[in-house]
Order: structure tokens, then C-alpha cells, then sequence
């Protein structure tokens, strides 16, 4: 969060782990410390940003000693990547259209293998 505020206001450790403890029971806790001390509303999208950052730049951070992810963002990375590394890749062009027609991304981003309905609306 102090990257968000762009240094101009510091958050410890200690304050972000017991506003995220207490998600869930009120309202918006993280959002709500980020107003008392930077007095501007938490713009999430950079905060977002922020975090896919610390995960980069320390990869190792973001698991435990017995190697589970520390976070629930990086267990749902986490999650996405040993799907993906089940995903065949199809090394001819129709099997990769078949592959595109499935339907299982329609409505996040409505995937279509047709030039003329980029879009999937047919």
C-alpha cells in the first residue's frame, strides 16, 4: 500500500496483516486504512499492480516453508498455472480452432477462432 501512496505515506507490516485480518467482518478494512492514512480513496487497480510487483521481484516470498502459497492471490496464480500446464498445445490449425469453439471462456473475453465474428457473437 505504500507503493500505491507512491512513498508518500508508509504502511507497516503489522497494520496491513490486521486490516486483511479483519476482512469479512466489516466492510472494507484495507480500504479503510488506506483513507486514515493517506486521506485519498485505495485505488485497487494500482494496488492490484502493486502486488503482481512484490510477487515478481520476490517469488519465493510468496510461499511458506513447506512451500504453500502464503496468500490467496498466489494460491489462485498458483491454481491457474497447474491447469494451464495440463493444456495441451494443438500443433495443427483445426485442432487449435476445435480447441477455441469449446465455449469455456465465453463471457471473459469471448474467445472465436472466426476472423469475420472476432468476437463471438454467432
Amino acid at each position: 500500500m505504500t507503493r500505491v501512496a507512491e512513498k508518500r505515506y508508509s504502511f507497516t507490516e503489522a497494520e496491513v496483516t490486521r486490516a486483511r485480518g479483519q476482512f469479512g467482518q466489516r466492510g472494507d478494512p484495507l480500504s479503510d486504512l488506506y483513507r486514515q492514512k493517506a486521506n485519498y480513496t485505495l485505488d485497487k487497480p494500482r494496488l492490484a499492480e502493486a502486488r503482481v510487483q512484490v510477487m515478481l521481484e520476490n517469488p519465493a516470498g510468496e510461499f511458506d516453508a513447506e512451500g504453500r502459497p502464503k496468500y490467496p492471490i498466489t494460491a489462485k496464480i498458483w491454481e491457474v498455472i497447474q491447469l494451464a500446464a495440463k493444456n495441451y498445445q494443438p500443433i495443427r490449425l483445426k485442432d487449435w480452432q476445435a480447441s477455441q469453439q469449446g465455449g469455456f471462456l465465453r463471457g471473459a473475453g469471448e474467445v472465436s477462432s472466426d476472423p469475420e465474428d472476432p468476437k463471438g457473437k454467432k
